[in-house]
């Protein structure tokens, strides 16, 4: 059987994932030619700025602008 995660557990993962992600859609800036590419960046921002809400996010050192960091702005 699966060995099951914390919440804790679970949000270190997802917080991971999605950097990792972002790391790989940050050369997408034209939206007119990157439309899913860009819904996937807008999704996963989305997604980090949510688990930077989490109390012992700060813990993680992931108290930084998502946005600015991945040129969404």
């Amino acid at each position: 059987m699966k060995k099951l995660l914390t919440a804790d557990e679970i949000l270190i993962r997802m917080m991971k994932i999605l950097l990792n992600n972002l790391d790989e859609l940050r050369e997408y800036r034209d939206t007119s030619k990157h439309l899913f590419q860009y819904g996937e960046k807008t999704a996963y921002i989305e997604c980090f700025e949510l688990i930077q809400e989490w109390e012992n996010a700060g813990e993680f050192g992931i108290g930084f602008d998502v946005e600015f960091y991945f040129n969404f702005k």
